[in-house]
């Protein structure tokens, strides 16, 4: 898992596709959906990955703890977290746990970086304009 934490940002590149080829991915019934890839070789759309979490929950709490695992190392984890959010966000109907989960991670952004701040701040606008958020929220 840790080598999918460091490597998932690059979901769009040929490296990344490579990558996934040697990728024991019957270990982890949260990557399943790359199978496809490791025939393919093609890179992992980023539609494709917003889709994926919209349906899967966990993967996008993954992309999250990775994001946290990676910060001291690399602050463009933040702007990785922030897109593929945005991207879910202008293509799914948010749900209320989409809603909860987002929401906890970007009050967790507010409180980080800068760099945290700008990723939560862009999220929290995009979030706003997709949903109605009630008075205890």
């Amino acid at each position: 898992e840790s080598i999918m934490s460091a490597f998932l940002s690059y979901h769009e590149s040929p490296i990344f596709a490579k990558l996934v080829k040697w990728m024991p991915l019957d270990q982890w019934t949260q990557f399943a959906f790359l199978k496809k890839m490791q025939s393919s070789g093609e890179p992992l759309h980023r539609q494709a990955l917003a889709h994926r979490c919209a349906q899967d929950l966990s993967l996008l709490q993954f992309i999250w703890d990775s994001t946290q695992l990676l910060r001291e190392h690399n602050p463009k984890v933040y702007a990785f977290y922030a897109v593929v959010a945005l991207q879910l966000l202008s293509q799914e109907r948010s749900t209320e746990n989409q809603t909860r989960m987002l929401l906890k991670h970007i009050c967790a952004f507010l409180k980080g970086t800068v760099d945290a701040q700008i990723a939560g701040i862009m999220v929290l606008c995009k979030l706003t304009t997709q949903c109605t958020l009630s008075a205890p929220v």
